[in-house]
C-alpha cells in the first residue's frame, strides 16, 4: 500500500530535495577533487556516502539511513564533462 503523506509534508521534502541538487551542482568543483568518478550521496548539504557503484552506494544508504533513504539525493560526480546526445552520454 502507498504512504500517504499530508501535501505540505511532501512540498518540504521536495524542496529539501531541490536544495541538496542545487548544493551539489553549486559544490560541483570540489566533489570532483573528493569524489570524482563515484556516486555520492547528500542529504541536508552534507554527504553521506560515496562508492563506485550506485548499487554498493545504496546498499551502504539502505543499512545506515534507510528511514531517510527515500530524501537522499544521488548523483555520479563525472571528472569530465560528459555530452549528452539522445539521452546517452557520450565523452569528448
Amino acid at each position: 500500500m502507498p504512504l500517504k503523506l499530508p501535501e505540505a509534508q511532501i512540498n518540504k521534502e521536495l524542496a529539501q530535495y531541490e536544495n541538496d541538487l542545487s548544493w551539489v551542482l553549486e559544490n560541483y568543483d570540489s566533489l570532483i577533487k573528493r569524489y570524482g568518478n563515484k556516486f555520492v550521496a547528500v542529504l541536508n548539504q552534507t554527504v553521506l556516502g560515496q562508492a563506485a557503484t550506485i548499487e554498493e552506494l545504496c546498499k551502504e544508504l539502505r543499512t545506515k539511513h534507510n528511514e531517510d533513504f527515500h530524501r537522499i539525493v544521488i548523483e555520479f560526480i563525472y571528472t569530465e564533462h560528459p555530452n549528452f546526445v539522445l539521452g546517452h552520454a557520450s565523452y569528448m
